[in-house]
């Protein structure tokens, strides 16, 4: 069965639902700098669940030329695309309003456009994530070639190389390093896209099984377990940011990977909510496009002399409903560069 005619399995575009609203959540709270209990939990596993989900539905395809066409269209358009959008946007909100688009530092055509070779500083940040995710992807690619290689150890060269890479992004964190087109992001969540592939070819973790009564526990105690760690191992840091001590580099992997556990589990057990559902399914669409609608509304309604609480609840019912209205619309004209339709054809 191909990558399109795979049918959905509901549960994981609720997780996918799950994840972005956390995101949105994310950068909401980021803007107008108010603090979120939401943020000090999603962000141990939000990036690494993202990386579990893509790694699930890893395929090599009919071989490499197929399977890099497939992602140019997938991940390298949409990514070109919307990264563009915000170097225009941040280069005419400074120059025009005086505005400064989140992640932006340089205005100037030029070094915008350069800004993707500088981690930290590339406007419409959430477009990172599909750079990473296409180099994910590139990477594994790589790595299935070279684990066919060890036979019957197979599965063990995967994990072991998947590792190296995370430990070569440990390694680069402590380091004056600087990795272009968020290569540090990638390698560092490298091991859970591995994981998510591993996942679905060796277990039964996407199929109804007779375990499916115990989901809520698990769920939970994967939460409690989680929020233990993160909280008294790494002090509730993002995995592969601000890695102090060897108890963070350690701790941050299992928490990491409970939380993934806890929101899995707990959307099998749900199993679809509409509007999560349909954030998920087409949650490429809001990634790219939400923080441009907060920054847009923040920097209006800031403008208008809209006081600051009055303004965050405002943005908050735009930005978390815009999804209804920007789906359809984005579907029907803007289908190629939101992963709907392919520009490349591909057989």
């Amino acid at each position: 069965m191909s990558a399109s005619t795979r049918p959905r399995v509901d549960y994981i575009d609720l997780a996918k639902g799950f994840c972005i609203l956390l995101v949105i959540i994310f950068h909401l709270t980021e803007t107008y700098k108010y603090p979120c209990v939401f943020n000090n939990v999603g962000k141990v596993f939000r990036m690494p669940l993202y990386f579990f989900l893509s790694g699930l539905f890893f395929k090599t395809y009919s071989g490499i030329w197929d399977f890099i066409k497939r992602k140019i269209n997938k991940l390298l358009i949409p990514f070109t695309f919307w990264y563009l959008v915000g170097v225009g946007l941040s280069i005419v909100m400074y120059f025009f309003f005086g505005w400064k688009l989140s992640g932006s530092h340089r205005y100037e055509p030029i070094p915008a456009l350069l800004q993707v070779f500088h981690y930290d500083s590339v406007p419409n940040l959430p477009v990172w994530f599909l750079i990473s995710l296409f180099e994910s992807n590139v990477i594994f690619y790589v790595i299935s070639l070279i684990a066919n290689r060890f036979g019957r150890y197979r599965i063990g060269a995967i994990v072991t190389m998947s590792l190296m890479c995370g430990a070569i992004a440990i390694v680069v964190k402590g380091t004056d390093i600087s990795l272009p087109l968020f290569l540090y992001n990638t390698l560092y969540h490298f091991p859970s896209f591995c994981l998510g592939y591993l996942a679905f070819r060796n277990t039964k973790i996407l199929e109804p099984n007779k375990y499916d009564k115990y989901n809520w526990v698990i769920s939970i105690t994967a939460f409690a377990l989680m929020t233990a760690i993160a909280h008294w191992g790494m002090g509730l840091t993002e995995p592969g940011s601000k890695i102090e001590s060897t108890s963070q580099i350690l701790m941050s992997y299992p928490a990491a990977w409970l939380g993934i556990a806890g929101i899995l589990f707990l959307s099998k057990s749900i199993k679809r909510l509409p509007v999560v559902s349909l954030y998920g399914r087409y949650s490429i669409m809001l990634l790219v496009t939400h923080l441009l609608v907060v920054a847009i509304i923040y920097f209006t309604l800031k403008r208008l002399g809209i006081p600051k609480i009055y303004s965050f609840i405002i943005n908050s019912m735009i930005t978390f409903t815009y999804g209804l209205v920007a789906i359809p619309f984005m579907r029907r004209f803007m289908p190629h560069v939101t992963a709907q339709k392919d520009v490349i054809k591909v057989e």
